[in-house]
């Protein structure tokens, strides 16, 4: 059976990362969104992209172990990115939980 490919060669697995990617983008832009319009849920959107990122982390550090291939730069991206998303998400339960000030 001959499955098309796009111009890259990647095939039907390259569009679904595509896909993949794409709505995760769109998660991380309406969850920053969410946080400067400071939305009672925003913290736990942001709880949700961090420990997201976590999993993923861990799950390529097993990868990594078993001695799969890797790149340095993807260690390191991904360290600023659980780091990023840790920092967020301490500072949105921080903000999000209180009270407002009164209106003078």
């Amino acid at each position: 059976m001959n499955i098309p490919t796009n111009a890259r060669g990647g095939g039907p697995r390259r569009s679904f990362c595509a896909v993949v990617q794409l709505s995760h983008r769109l998660r991380l832009y309406a969850d920053r969104s969410a946080l400067l319009a400071r939305r009672n849920w925003a913290d736990n959107a942001s709880l949700f992209v961090a420990a997201s990122i976590l999993i993923v982390f861990g799950a390529f550090g097993v990868h990594v172990l078993g001695g799969g291939t890797y790149e340095m730069r993807t260690i390191g991206a991904m360290t600023l990115r659980s780091l990023f998303w840790i920092v967020v998400t301490v500072a949105a339960f921080r903000s999000l939980k209180k009270p407002p000030s009164p209106e003078v």
